[in-house]
């Protein structure tokens, strides 16, 4: 094959590449939908939807957990039945993971919420303390210890 005759071959690899990278991505480029858009989503269908924690929403019911979620034009009911993080707090941002049930409701089996990374020291100003006579730790006889993955 001559030059002119190359071009075109190599413009079709090149565009079958591109289409099969794409399809392979399009279900990772989507992170979340918003509650707004559960709309279209298929009872039995499982989702990832974001949004904000409504405030007075999350109900403790035994080992249940209900929160509503929302982005300020529709909320969704979310349904736990294991623990959440414990820094899931209402009026904060949350994204959670399951399947959409035919009542609207999603029964959730990941739920990750957003938090600053700001460290608060626990209630009470109990603070760290070294042990009386600062650091006790003694090397063995013989030297240091080797450190992690030193072979002996």
């Amino acid at each position: 094959m001559t030059g002119g005759r190359r071009w075109p071959l190599t413009l079709i690899g090149l565009i079958a590449v591109g289409l099969l990278i794409a399809a392979g991505l399009q279900d990772t480029l989507t992170f979340y939908r918003t509650p707004s858009e559960t709309s279209s989503v298929a009872v039995g269908d499982r989702v990832r939807v974001g949004g904000t924690v409504v405030p007075g929403s999350v109900v403790r019911e035994g080992d249940v957990i209900r929160f509503r979620l929302t982005d300020g034009v529709r909320d969704v009911v979310v349904q736990q039945r294991i623990d959440i993080p414990g820094r899931l707090r209402e009026g904060q941002q949350a994204v959670v993971e399951g399947v959409l049930d035919g009542r609207g409701v999603l029964h959730a089996d990941t739920v990750m919420s957003k938090h600053n990374n700001t460290y608060e020291p626990p209630p009470g100003g109990t603070t760290y303390e070294p042990p009386p006579g600062g650091n006790t730790y003694e090397p063995p006889p013989g030297g240091e210890q080797p450190g992690p993955g030193a072979v002996r």
